[in-house]
């Protein structure tokens, strides 16, 4: 099953964000894609291309237990980076993005 999680930054904290970066992408490249497969992920930024907001990421598992796993092993939820925090299951009905 394919979850849609979006993550809202906490005013204030992009500097321990911008820190955080790489221990969050070193943990996104190493975790097993046997239990959690990235699809798509990246920040949210601020209309126009700002400054980064948050995290989106569409992830592929086999239930949202393995997406909970997942979340709580990332660094940034360890830095306490994020206000809020959405895992919603999604049914996957249009991809342009994988055409061509």
């Amino acid at each position: 099953m394919i979850y849609v999680v979006m993550c809202i930054d906490k005013p204030g904290v992009l500097d321990q964000r911008i820190a955080c970066v790489p221990a969050h992408r070193d943990f996104l490249g190493s975790y097993p894609q046997d239990k959690v497969k990235t699809l798509l992920s990246g920040p949210l930024v601020q209309e126009g291309g700002g400054d980064m907001k948050g995290s989106l990421f569409l992830l592929e598992a086999d239930n949202s237990g393995e997406i909970q796993a997942w979340h709580d092993a990332d660094p940034m939820k360890a830095a306490n980076i994020w206000e809020s925090v959405s895992i919603e299951a999604f049914d996957k009905r249009v991809d342009t993005m994988s055409a061509g």
